[in-house]
């Protein structure tokens, strides 16, 4: 059998029974979710910017969740709702805190007379019970964190793999602890930057790795993607060989959109339209890649048809 045939094999029943449809809805409703993050860029965490990020997030994954469930499976609603949830309110988290908790100052000499007037100015900073909240609201968000990532797996890993959660058996399972780990692995960045505030501040990381400014790529990259790889692992369904290589295709799919040429391009206000356009292309491709591997790795019928 030809490349060319084996790959029309794989997408003729995709393209047929609506799943690279999906897959493709799943990307830009995520591609949105992330340029609204740009679009609203200052400010403190509006309503607006908050949903904006957070709905077209959440219905990503449950698009996803939708497309790679297992036939056998009765499709209740429950589980896409427990995915929407959780995914929603991760992404208004900050928003929640900044509307509930709005930031008071006080001045540089310590009095709090005219600290709200002049917060836009260099005469106020931000008090020291504010701060202090923010560090309690750091902390608790690795919590969420956590909650919400081993949510979205395991309601995922149930909707792909019924059978592992015959009679609760799955808590007994190998694929239980790499499921865990994963978990603990997608926090990783937030307890790295915890650590890092408390020793110096991003600035030191700015220090450690400023002639080779690779940092995001080690800290925030390298964890989450070997995280998504061992969750692949705990879903995947197929047996091909095919298997190994929609495993790369996932790494790299995370690894790509932090190597230092689009460090900091999202953020940059002097970036050229065509910067900015070719950030969100590679963004949106990457995903687009890593939902369609999540796909293969969980339906049997495209690969081992």
């Amino acid at each position: 059998m030809t490349v060319k045939q084996k790959i029309y094999d794989t997408f003729h029943p995709m393209i047929k029974d609506g799943g690279l449809l999906f897959i493709f809805l799943a990307t830009l409703l995520v591609t949105i979710s992330m340029f609204s993050t740009y679009v609203f860029r200052t400010g403190l965490w509006p309503w607006h910017k908050a949903l904006l990020l957070g709905v077209p997030y959440a219905f990503a994954w449950v698009v996803v969740a939708w497309i790679i469930t297992d036939k056998s499976v009765f499709r209740k609603p429950y589980p896409y709702i427990v995915i929407f949830v959780v995914l929603f309110f991760e992404k208004i988290y900050w928003a929640l805190f900044y509307n509930l908790f709005p930031m008071t100052y006080r001045t540089i000499s310590g009095s709090i007379g005219d600290a709200l007037a002049l917060r836009n100015t260099n005469y106020a900073i931000p008090s020291a019970e504010w701060l202090n909240l923010l560090e309690n609201a750091n902390n608790l968000f690795i919590v969420v964190e956590f909650i919400v990532v081993l949510a979205l797996f395991v309601t995922l890993w149930s909707l792909v793999r019924p059978k592992d959660f015959e009679k609760l058996s799955f808590l007994k399972t190998k694929r239980m602890i790499l499921l865990i780990i994963s978990v603990i692995l997608m926090t990783v960045p937030l307890w790295i930057w915890r650590a890092i505030a408390e020793i110096g501040g991003p600035e030191l990381i700015r220090d450690l790795f400023r002639n080779i400014d690779w940092y995001n790529l080690l800290f925030y990259g390298i964890p989450i993607a070997i995280a998504l790889v061992i969750f692949a692992f705990v879903i995947t369904n197929i047996k091909s060989k095919a298997k190994n290589i929609l495993y790369l295709v996932i790494l790299l799919s995370v690894l790509i959109p932090h190597v230092p040429i689009y460090d900091y391009m999202f953020w940059v206000r002097s970036s050229s339209t065509v910067t900015v356009f070719s950030y969100f292309f590679v963004f949106a491709a990457m995903y687009f890649v890593m939902f369609l591997s999540l796909l293969l790795l969980s339906k049997t019928k495209y690969i081992e048809q």
